[in-house]
């Protein structure tokens, strides 16, 4: 089965500075909603973490359409251990559905888990440091070592 081309991202690559970081271009996008999910603050790191919660909660976030087989290994690169890859289906502005993967956190480390994340916050306080924190290296990378810790 081919991956899918589509992903729906609710955290730091709603930032198109970083798509363009990782990817060298910003995909075609849309604004969509995650019904059912819940995007929280992981302690001592500055990106967020998405689990799935009850019916009523939601996540605003983008679709990101048309990506390629190596973007699609980008991303799930830059998503590093702590995450895994799931089917969902956001709703767009029009209302229509689209299938499209999310990376979800993995469920044996939600007691790192705290409150709600905040992009515009993120994008107020963080995300210029984010990206000069890995102006030596890969965002990937950068995100490996801090899950480990370093």
């Amino acid at each position: 089965m081919a991956p899918n081309s589509t992903v729906f991202v609710y955290g730091t690559l709603l930032a198109h500075e970083i798509l363009h970081i990782l990817l060298k271009r910003v995909p075609d996008n849309k604004p969509a909603v995650l019904h059912g999910y819940r995007r929280y603050r992981i302690k001592q790191r500055v990106y967020p973490a998405l689990v799935k919660r009850r019916p009523g909660d939601s996540v605003q976030g983008l679709v990101l359409f048309d990506l390629t087989p190596q973007e699609i290994e980008i991303l799930d690169e830059y998503e590093d251990e702590d995450y895994f890859k799931d089917a969902a289906s956001p709703v767009l502005e029009d209302g229509n559905s689209v299938d499209a993967d999310v990376y979800l956190f993995k469920d044996n480390l939600r007691h790192l888990l705290y409150g709600d994340w905040d992009y515009d916050q993120f994008r107020r306080e963080d995300l210029a440091r984010y990206i000069k924190d890995y102006d030596e290296g890969s965002i990937a990378e950068g995100n490996a070592r801090r899950s480990a810790g370093v």
